[in-house]
């Protein structure tokens, strides 16, 4: 089998919604005609504040909202499921 990553099908432009000291990445489609990536570009830049790259930037936010519990069993053994099998074409 191929271990290549399959390619994103939309090419993505990388906006700095920070500064050069603090890079804070976002991404918007390539693909958009250049006046509306001008249009969302300065969107994003308007509601900047309204996003967020790091836990400590939302002090507020409840850790019950944000932690993932898998609740388990003591001594309990996982079942494991054997392998499907897949046509050819479809595992391609």
């Amino acid at each position: 089998m191929d271990d290549s990553k399959a390619e994103v099908q939309d090419p993505l432009l990388e906006i700095n919604l920070g500064t050069e000291d603090n890079h804070r990445p976002i991404y918007i489609s390539g693909l958009m005609e250049p006046e509306l990536q001008t249009k969302m570009e300065e969107l994003l830049r308007e509601f900047k504040d309204c996003f967020t790259w790091d836990y400590t930037e939302m002090p507020k936010l409840s850790r019950d909202l944000v932690e993932h519990r898998l609740p388990t069993v003591e001594d309990f053994k996982p079942f494991k499921q054997p392998p499907r099998r897949m046509s050819a074409e479809v595992e391609l």
